[in-house]
């Protein structure tokens, strides 16, 4: 875990130190590791025959799973919303508020509160690790 801080915290001082310079290759750099990843993704899956058998079965699972998970969270972000205020989606979406529920929050709660859904979730999910272990040691 104090890995992954390192290199966070050295791409926020590096951000900050050329702050004043244009980095537009870092998008082109980005997404050029996404697709490096997937591929090496894609490699994975299709040698495991298991798993390429599966493939049409667990297909229509993922779709139903993502549709009906899609709903449910709009849903609940609207009523949420509704009964207790803009911030309510955030404090329940948990760790999920700076990645899988950002688009269903800002879209009910505001677009004003995207970075601050972003903020919440990479704190509640980098303070995790240290939170479990205290209460477990209790």
């Amino acid at each position: 875990m104090f890995v992954v801080f390192g290199f966070m915290a050295a791409g926020v001082l590096t951000g900050w130190l050329l702050r004043r310079h244009r980095a537009g290759w870092t998008g082109k750099v980005t997404m050029a590791l996404i697709w490096l990843l997937l591929l090496i993704l894609g490699v994975e899956v299709g040698s495991d025959r298991r798993i390429v058998e599966s493939l049409p079965t667990l297909g229509v699972e993922a779709a139903v799973i993502a549709v009906v998970s899609l709903l449910g969270s709009c849903l609940a972000a609207l009523l949420l919303v509704r009964w207790f205020g803009t911030l309510a989606p955030m404090a329940a979406g948990g760790a999920t508020t700076a990645d899988v529920t950002l688009p269903v929050i800002t879209r009910y709660s505001g677009e004003k509160y995207s970075v601050l859904s972003i903020y919440h979730g990479f704190v509640v999910d980098f303070t995790v690790p240290f939170l479990v272990t205290f209460f477990c040691s209790l």
